[in-house]
């Protein structure tokens, strides 16, 4: 019975018809070990159910509420609330960085270098396993009496990082865009 599950049918293929096994494909493997970003961690697993919130829930609605959405599908316990929570700052933190990135002058002169994508994938992907257990914590301890002392000896780690992008974002912000603006003044 539980490897019925995942036949879908037959697949044409230029070889003939070949049996399709993916039906219980919800997992992408290689993105999620090689993840440098909290995004890739969110497209490689539970993408049925991604999938599904996109199409039904955050098509209609903003983001913040789709992850209440999510919450509140997985139970009442604070942990689901504070997971979702998580992952709502890191996603804005991650797409404001992401804009200032991709638009900086600077950036683009460090891409004429060949080490360039060596070094920002190992610091994405470290980025990304020290962060991930802190954001995650509360999803299997449930309880904020379990998961509170945890942030506390962690001297909650990754508010500081995320929440503090308000502010030392405006400093990030300045370094990497100060070409552009230099540019702007000489033209």
């Amino acid at each position: 019975v539980v490897s019925g599950l995942a036949y879908t049918g037959l697949e044409d293929t230029p070889d003939g018809p070949r049996p399709d096994w993916t039906g219980c494909a919800n997992v992408k493997l290689r993105r999620l070990e090689s993840a440098t970003k909290f995004g890739h961690y969110i497209e490689a697993f539970n993408i049925n159910t991604n999938s599904w919130v996109m199409t039904y829930v955050y098509k209609y609605i903003s983001q913040a509420s789709a992850l209440l959405f999510l919450a509140v599908w997985h139970g009442w316990h604070s942990g689901y609330y504070l997971t979702f929570f998580n992952e709502f700052i890191v996603m804005n933190f991650e797409r404001e960085f992401s804009s200032i990135w991709s638009s900086s002058a600077k950036v683009v002169r460090w891409k004429e270098y060949p080490a360039y994508h060596t070094i920002t994938a190992i610091l994405g992907w470290s980025y990304v396993h020290f962060f991930l257990p802190h954001c995650f914590l509360p999803f299997p301890l449930l309880f904020a009496s379990r998961y509170l002392p945890v942030y506390t000896s962690l001297l909650y780690t990754h508010y500081l990082f995320f929440l503090g992008w308000l502010v030392w974002g405006k400093v990030v912000r300045a370094w990497l865009m100060g070409e552009n603006t230099t540019r702007k003044k000489a033209e």
